[in-house]
């Protein structure tokens, strides 16, 4: 880096290096791309972490297993984070990724060992709740709606009992913002206990009423891993009554759906 100590962008791809400290001179990076390097230890990153430029950082494939940070005030301008690829197997990177105040960006991929339909709550609302600042998730735009049923999600499955230690700064959070869970329903955001069916899979989701048919097909695509311009929706009621939701700037209380009413997912 001395040699170039006005560089604000650098790309080390696949150079098999364990850890990358720019010294002196990285006060002027910008971006950093580590892909596909075995850096394994989130530590052996801290040197970046004083960085006072740094904005986007690339990990993909980089073989962390666990991401800790133990300041606060680390990576302060970071507002984009590429983690995918990386065998991560708990969800404690989450809340630490949360101490990040600038990040806005986040792409990551799922572990397989997260069972999304045993937890009741998928991964992406879990990040979206516990992230505030979030805006993108895996180039995917977190509306407001989305947003607000994530956090409602999060509460109604951690916040109804007394939260382990690691949720309870988020559930203490989001109660300031929506109030307790039991007055869900009287604060103007209704919620819909749906069933979303794809090939014989089955999750259960609390959707808001005002959510719209685009938005849910947003939903289901990144639920089952679908394209979302292929993806047609029917609702069936416990009657056996189908509707066709064929209209996607509709709301869902367009149709007024019922709880535990099923959403199947056909691919056109």
């Amino acid at each position: 880096m001395n040699i170039f100590p006005y560089v604000r962008e650098i790309h080390l791809n696949r150079n098999n290096l364990e850890y990358f400290d720019p010294g002196v001179y990285g006060h002027n990076l910008e971006s950093i791309d580590l892909e596909g390097n075995p850096i394994n230890d989130f530590a052996n990153l801290y040197v970046l972490s004083t960085l006072p430029n740094l904005q986007k950082l690339n990990l993909l494939n980089c073989g962390l297993r666990h991401i800790f940070i133990p300041d606060d005030n680390w990576f302060s301008s970071l507002s984009s984070l590429n983690i995918k690829d990386n065998p991560i197997k708990d969800k404690q990177w989450i809340f630490e990724l949360a101490k990040f105040p600038k990040l806005e960006r986040l792409c990551y991929s799922c572990s397989d060992d997260y069972d999304e339909a045993d937890s009741g709550i998928d991964l992406r609302e879990i990040i979206i709740a516990c992230i505030p600042q979030l805006k993108f998730l895996s180039n995917s735009e977190i509306s407001s709606i989305e947003r607000n049923s994530a956090e409602m999600r999060f509460l109604n499955k951690f916040g109804t009992s007394s939260p382990t230690k690691e949720y309870r700064a988020v559930v203490e959070r989001l109660i300031k913002i929506h109030g307790e869970p039991s007055s869900f329903s009287c604060g103007g955001m209704d919620l819909l206990k749906l069933k979303l069916s794809y090939e014989g899979k089955v999750v259960e989701r609390s959707l808001p009423s005002t959510l719209t048919v685009q938005s849910l097909i947003g939903i289901t695509s990144r639920l089952f891993h679908l394209d979302a311009r292929k993806i047609s929706l029917q609702a069936y009621d416990c009657q056996g009554f189908m509707m066709n939701l064929d209209k996607p700037l509709r709301s869902l209380g367009f149709y007024s759906l019922s709880n535990e009413d099923t959403i199947y997912t056909t691919v056109m």
